[in-house]
């Protein structure tokens, strides 16, 4: 018998009656999950945005990620335990991906600890490339971190800056 197909995925912010539900899914997806106050102090920065996956009416991921000018950082993102290996997680590196060029930033970064392999692969499958390593950047852990990248080559032939106001001109 064949699979299940998910429904269309539906992107959300993450309000605070979504934050017990994304908050379970981050603490099951990391060996060293934030504490609650540290999730709602992350969530409560004005430079850091929280984007949410529901598939048929059930959170199934979630990604925390900073602003900056020219770059986004993914802080945290995690996939509901049963709902795994279904490209939910690629479905949240696209999202972010798809709003690199609309909104003029060049690169998204995440740091991975070096003990987390399926974190490392995954990315590098998302064409993620690993830049330097962060000597003992975490707290429960002695692991060095690896700083990965997406960029975009904003002279790449791709990259045409858009005027959208002018699609409701015409």
């Amino acid at each position: 018998m064949a699979p299940k197909k998910l429904q269309s995925p539906i992107f959300k912010w993450i309000t605070s009656k979504d934050r017990d539900a994304v908050f379970a899914i981050h603490e099951s997806s990391h060996d060293f999950p934030m504490t609650e106050d540290e999730f709602v102090e992350t969530l409560s920065d004005r430079s850091n945005w929280g984007v949410l996956i529901e598939i048929d009416g059930i959170i199934s991921g979630y990604m925390l990620y900073s602003i900056y000018r020219k770059e986004y950082t993914i802080l945290s993102i995690g996939v509901l335990e049963d709902r795994r290996r279904a490209g939910i997680g690629s479905m949240l590196i696209q999202h972010l991906k798809e709003k690199l060029i609309s909104t003029r930033r060049h690169s998204i970064n995440i740091l991975i600890p070096e003990s987390n392999l399926g974190a490392q692969l995954f990315m590098q499958k998302h064409e993620f490339k690993a830049i330097y390593v962060k000597r003992s950047p975490y707290e429960n852990t002695n692991d060095d971190g690896y700083m990965m990248r997406f960029a975009v080559n904003i002279t790449d032939e791709t990259w045409q800056p858009q005027n959208r106001i002018t699609a409701y001109l015409t």
